[in-house]
């Protein structure tokens, strides 16, 4: 075929032959060049692979055996045929293959070598060409027609016509004759597996929403593509449809749309049970498969020796450590065993040497008292020298002696003897000297905590308020508000404060920090006053004896409290209630009412409690 083209760089005109083939090895013509529909090659165009011949490479490139059937493509016959003038065409097509008669659709298009796999365009194309053929004006003078033409003819039609609806085709072919079983034994080798389950999953494939389906593959294909394999068909997704068994329910026929809805309801029930019997049927499958794989039982296999092999490096690694950990535990107890055996030796040396070193010093004070009566000397200065003098300077005042001429009195002697007292003199002063640097440091500390500024006097006034009598650990608590002071510090200057008058009572300090203050004549004011009267000092009808009579002195002594001392000791009395030990609580309210002992306490204590009781009874009898 020649086409004529224009070569874009020389701008003339050439002509080129477009080869179906290949052109031969001892081609020298023009260069051969297309020119498709006027286009120039100057705007890209995608194209996508198809056809039968694409079919066949991608059967070939992932090792799918279709179908080959051998009952002629309809698509690849001319629609001249049909119109042949002798008529030969139409008796093959009625006479000698009537597959009109068929209920299958596909046999009655002459698309069974397709089925599910033939498109909208096929069936078209397959109806026009079978129109020709089974069209009553075509067939009216032809002896081998069918007996009833029309019928033929509207079978035709009715094929076509159920083909073509998408809905009813869907159920059509969920159903046409397809093998749902599942091997359940294992296979006998790889090469059996393969060949199994790749038809298995080639056949499965029809029903996938996506396409074109993952092939299983083969024996040396990669993981990563298996696994991608896998992945694809556990979320697979299936268009496959299904119909209800039962005559029954069907909403012809219904009398009412809430009977047609019931009906309804039932059958989409039955269809959703047998959708998700379908969906299990494709997870046993893909299940099984994965179980069976050779490439997936290798990756299995390498994966568990890689954790047995990483279990036995742990085990070694533990073992190892554990003999480490004993070894060392080893080394440390002979070490333990050598340094006591050595601390043993050291002290049997040391008590050796000790014992040795006696001996020395003993036979040289003997070698000092023998040599000191040869000479004048006193016996006293003799013994001190051989209790304070070391071995060495006994030696060494020995020698010395025995230089000196024998009965004459001894030089050397009075000369250690000073020598050492003075000695001893300067080691006392450096001791005194140290002990006054710590007795001033002391006293400097003292004194230094003993000054109180006038924060911490503030701070003290408001942790009286702010935590008032009766507190538990009271001191201890509001010196470590403070912050800077200790509960006995606290405790001292609070005495050392009441002392001089200067908080006053702590029950009057406590009131008028925390009381608010009242009207001079309010009856709370008059009330509370009366009352600290009336308990704080006795009577003087009931507290004074008649004229004339004995005073007793026990009495005086209880009654010579001072309204001061009567307000600390019921201070003292909420501070440290009864539940405390009797000894205890009586010695702590004296040391908060200073100048009284306990038992003057106690007793004033019980006069109070016999004057209210009295009091009480006063004013039981008046009424």
């Amino acid at each position: 075929m020649a086409v004529n083209s224009q070569s874009p760089s020389a701008g003339a005109a050439k002509t080129s032959l477009l080869l179906l083939e290949a052109p031969p090895a001892d081609y020298t013509g023009d260069e051969v060049v297309c020119e498709m529909g006027g286009w120039d090659g100057s705007n890209k165009k995608s194209v996508d692979a198809a056809g039968r011949g694409f079919e066949e490479w991608w059967k070939a490139r992932f090792g799918v055996e279709g179908d080959n059937d051998d009952e002629g493509d309809v698509d690849g016959q001319d629609e001249a045929d049909y119109e042949g003038g002798d008529g030969s065409t139409e008796e093959r097509e009625v006479g000698i293959n009537p597959e009109w008669e068929s209920k299958d659709h596909y046999k009655v298009l002459g698309l069974q070598h397709l089925r599910w796999r033939a498109t909208q365009n096929d069936i078209r194309k397959a109806y026009r060409k079978l129109v020709l053929v089974l069209h009553p004006d075509k067939l009216a003078n032809n002896p081998n027609a069918p007996k009833d033409i029309d019928a033929a003819f509207k079978r035709l039609q009715d094929a076509n016509d159920f083909l073509s609806n998408k809905d009813k085709r869907v159920i059509y072919d969920s159903e046409d004759n397809f093998d749902d079983t599942i091997p359940s034994g294992e296979p006998a080798d790889d090469a059996d597996f393969f060949r199994t389950y790749g038809h298995l999953f080639t056949s499965n494939s029809r029903w996938s929403c996506k396409q074109p389906v993952p092939p299983l593959g083969k024996s040396e294909d990669n993981l990563s593509y298996v696994h991608m394999f896998y992945d694809f068909w556990s979320n697979f997704k299936s268009w496959r449809e299904f119909s209800v068994d039962d005559p029954d329910l069907t909403t012809e026929g219904c009398e009412s749309r809430f009977e047609r809805r019931w009906v309804q309801r039932k059958i989409d029930k039955e269809k959703k049970k047998k959708k998700n019997d379908e969906n299990l049927r494709i997870r046993k499958l893909v299940e099984q498969a994965m179980k069976f794989d050779p490439r997936l039982i290798r990756e299995r296999e390498e994966q568990a020796r890689i954790k047995r092999e990483q279990a036995e490096e742990k085990k070694r690694k533990e073992e190892a450590a554990k003999l480490e950990e004993q070894m060392r535990k080893e080394q440390e107890e002979a070490d333990r065993i050598r340094a006591e055996f050595e601390k043993k030796e050291r002290e049997a040396e040391e008590k050796r040497q000790k014992a040795a070193n006696k001996k020395l010093i003993q036979a040289q004070r003997q070698r000092l008292r023998k040599l000191s009566q040869a000479r004048e000397c006193e016996y006293q200065d003799v013994e001190v020298l051989c209790q304070a003098l070391s071995i060495v300077e006994l030696t060494d005042l020995n020698d010395r002696v025995e230089e000196e001429t024998e009965g004459s009195a001894s030089k050397v002697i009075p000369q250690a003897r000073e020598a050492l007292r003075k000695k001893q003199k300067e080691a006392e002063a450096a001791v005194s000297g140290k002990a006054k640097k710590l007795q001033s440091a002391s006293s400097n500390e003292s004194a230094k905590s003993e000054v109180w500024t006038e924060e911490e006097m503030t701070l003290l006034t408001k942790g009286l308020k702010k935590f008032p009598g009766g507190t538990k650990k009271r001191w201890e608590t509001i010196g470590q508000w403070m912050g800077s002071r200790s509960g006995e510090e606290v405790l001292e200057k609070v005495k050392s404060l009441r002392d001089k008058d200067i908080l006053g009572s702590k029950a009057d300090f406590a009131t008028s920090r925390s009381s608010k203050p009242q009207d001079k004549g309010s009856p709370a004011t008059t009330k509370a006053s009366a009352k600290a009267a009336e308990t704080s000092s006795p009577k003087p009808a009931a507290a004074a004896p008649a004229s004339g009579e004995a005073k007793d002195p026990a009495l005086v002594a209880v009654q010579s409290w001072t309204q001061n001392e009567q307000v600390m000791l019921e201070a003292a009395l909420k501070e440290y209630p009864a539940s405390l030990p009797p000894a205890e609580r009586w010695k702590s309210i004296a040391a908060r009412v200073p100048g009284r002992s306990p038992k003057e306490c106690v007793e004033r204590y019980k006069y109070l409690v016999a004057q209210l009781k009295a009091k009480k009874a006063a004013a039981a009898a008046s009424k």
